[in-house]
């Protein structure tokens, strides 16, 4: 693994654990996710187009996703760290991933489902940072 490799595997570990995610006041809560995807997956656009745009318009910056691109190398790697960390079955393996806190949701039928209760009750009680 190269050092680049390297560090960018440690910044998305720390950023999927909030270990760089400053403490915030109730009122400027904000609410973090890391979405694994891949832009070939029909699924991916399903969220991309459907699912994401009305949460951004309705908590614009409260809400901040990092999405990491799978079909890189790089992206692939964290991917796979992420699997491995979060213990997640491989059943339930597959993109688009969504790590919110410590829940993982998987694919356009889980997130659209649970994404928005995830975010309004992460911001009621003060984000997620």
């Amino acid at each position: 693994m190269t050092l680049q490799r390297l560090c960018l595997t440690l910044i998305g570990l720390a950023l999927l654990f909030g270990i760089l995610l400053v403490p915030v006041r109730a009122q400027d809560a904000i609410a973090h996710a890391v979405l694994f995807y891949s832009p070939t997956c029909p699924h991916y656009h399903v969220v991309l187009t459907e699912v994401l745009p009305p949460l951004q318009t309705r908590y614009a910056d409260r809400l901040q996703i990092l999405t990491i691109d799978v079909s890189t190398p790089d992206g692939l790697a964290l991917y796979e760290t992420a699997m491995k960390v979060f213990q997640v079955p491989t059943h339930r393996q597959g993109v688009p991933a969504l790590f919110f806190g410590q829940t993982h949701l998987v694919g356009s039928l889980e997130i659209p489902r649970y994404l928005p209760t995830l975010v309004e009750d992460t911001l009621a009680a003060g984000g997620n940072g």
